[in-house]
């Protein structure tokens, strides 16, 4: 596989001075900056495949807000983990 892989939408390869990958072989990419695909997750390990790149693995990385959320309304309550911060996140 080669190294110059084309990755999903928010996703980059870690820098490696490898340029070919044999099967069987595992490359790390990570989220670029100011997204994660888990709270503080932005690596992941994809694997070369006889077929190329298995991608079938990768979380989707999102932008994450600096900010906490909003306090919830006075007829609502808000159940936010203190750590969770994806933008665009729904309230419901």
């Amino acid at each position: 596989c080669d190294s110059n892989m084309t990755l999903k939408q928010n996703i980059k390869p870690l820098s490696s001075t490898k340029k070919y990958y044999k099967i069987g072989e595992e490359a790390k990419v990570e989220c670029k900056s100011g997204y994660e695909y888990a709270y503080e997750k932005t690596i992941q390990t994809i694997e070369c495949t006889e077929e190329g790149w298995d991608l079938s693995s990768l979380q989707k990385c999102s932008r994450m807000c600096m900010d906490d959320p909003p306090e919830a309304p006075t007829n609502a309550t808000r159940d936010w983990d203190e750590k969770s911060r994806t933008k665009d996140t729904e309230v419901s």
